[in-house]
């Protein structure tokens, strides 16, 4: 196991996290969901279940590096292999572990033009216990977290976690670092300590609304600044007919931050919300629209940063339609959500049973003109004089062929703007960025 959480990684709770979980336990007693512990059965122990998943993935960038530097305008080919097993202990606890073997060929690489590396990995190693009540679920170990969009959470972790499981609500309440206890001779430049706490709500269809509270505090290890984050949010998807789906993410960021001796306060808010129109006609054609927004500094000198940075924890992967999941805010640009305004438009077609086809457009623009770009798949930042970022065009191309077999394509182009021109590092003159992927992931 590549880490066990033994003890409470905080010193403190937030208040509202405490909250949260008096409120969960209040009604662990009324009917729970009926969820069964993998691999466990009514009459004794079972044998392993075993799954096998092959991926394979080929991915070639143009224009993201900066000038005079090669680093991700590469061709790579990235196959693995994710062994998945599943045992019951008890009828009420059991292991499950999935052991990740990948190989990535990289061409055009820094230094040596074509590199090639493969290691082992635990994407998941955990011991599960549900109570009697089918309810009360607790997890040790190395485990997947996320949400529904990634906007906050999508990551492998390791820790402890608590869900308790009703018939329209699920409480969850995790303690969790990105690698509790390091594996080989490299150490990580941070210790980051997270707390998650969230109460989703079923609210019919395919609805639900997620109040949370995350909490991140690097403590300063290995010569890093201590910084502390609290996000408070919440996040709807909504299926308000068979016609119309809508999203919303809204977030506030408080907390501070150590640089050279001098503490300063972070704040900062975000908002991200869409709409999608679905029609019942021939290739089920969708619209929609979408606007993100989150704030910058209006004034660098004083003694608070009200730039809003996301968890550093997500992903931002979304399917509006329902179909396709991709990274609906550009998947050239893939930008964090913070000083940025991003408007987007897009469009779906059904083609067939298997086959879905979805364009995207996205228009860039800086809240605040500065010379960095957070988060950013691109390597050169903004001059920090205008703020108009840029425009991309994505098409994203599904196929699914069963349960187990699946496809998926990326087509994407950035076109930067003027916040670019005569930026110290870009490239010049500027031409446009464009990443083409193909996936394919096959499981039995």
């Amino acid at each position: 196991m590549s880490a066990l959480m033994t003890t409470c990684p905080m010193a403190r709770l937030h208040r509202a996290c405490l909250l949260f979980f008096l409120y969960a336990s209040s009604v662990d007693a009324q009917i729970a969901a009926t969820t069964v512990p993998a691999g466990a059965g009514q009459g004794g122990r079972q044998a392993p279940e075993l799954e096998v998943e092959l991926k394979l993935e080929v991915q070639r960038v143009r224009g993201q590096d900066a000038a005079d530097v090669v680093d991700r305008d590469i061709t790579s080919v990235e196959t693995e292999v994710v062994v998945k097993v599943q045992q019951a202990i008890t009828p009420a606890t059991g292991l499950r572990a999935a052991l990740s073997y990948q190989v990535i060929s990289n061409s055009e690489a820094p230094e040596d033009g074509e590199t090639r590396e493969s290691f082992f990995t635990f994407e998941q190693l955990y011991l599960q216990n549900i109570s009697a009540q089918k309810g009360n679920r607790w997890r040790l170990g190395r485990q997947s977290l996320d949400d529904d969009m990634g906007w906050f959470i999508d990551e492998d972790l390791d820790g402890i976690r608590y869900t308790s499981r009703q018939p329209s609500r699920q409480f969850d309440l995790s303690f969790t670092r990105l690698l509790w206890m390091e594996l080989g001779n490299d150490r990580r430049e941070d210790d980051i300590d997270n707390v998650l706490a969230r109460l989703k709500f079923d609210t019919g269809k395919k609805s639900s609304w997620t109040p949370y509270l995350l909490h991140r505090e690097d403590r300063g290890f290995d010569g890093s600044f201590p910084a502390q984050s609290s996000w408070l949010g919440v996040q709807g998807i909504v299926e308000s007919s068979d016609r119309i789906a809508y999203w919303l993410n809204a977030a506030v960021r408080r907390g501070n931050e150590e640089r050279s001796s001098v503490d300063r306060k972070l704040g900062g808010y975000a908002v991200d919300a869409g709409v999608t129109w679905s029609f019942s006609s021939r290739f089920d054609p969708s619209f929609t629209v979408g606007y993100a927004r989150g704030s910058g500094d209006a004034n660098a000198s004083d003694s608070r940063n009200d730039t809003f940075r996301q968890s550093g924890l997500h992903s931002n992967k979304h399917s509006p339609n329902g179909r396709n999941r991709f990274r609906y805010l550009g998947e050239v640009l893939d930008p964090e959500l913070s000083n940025i305004s991003i408007l987007t438009l897009g469009a779906g077609l059904r083609l067939s049973k298997r086959w879905d086809v979805d364009v995207a457009y996205h228009r860039y623009a800086q809240v605040e003109a500065e010379d960095q770009l957070r988060g950013a798949d691109i390597e050169f930042d903004p001059a920090g004089i205008d703020e108009e970022l840029g425009s991309e065009v994505d098409l994203v191309i599904g196929y699914q062929h069963s349960d187990d077999f699946d496809m998926n394509a990326v087509l994407g182009v950035f076109s930067p703007g003027a916040a670019f021109t005569n930026a110290e590092d870009a490239p010049q003159p500027l031409d446009d960025a464009w990443l083409a992927r193909v996936e394919f992931e096959y499981e039995f």
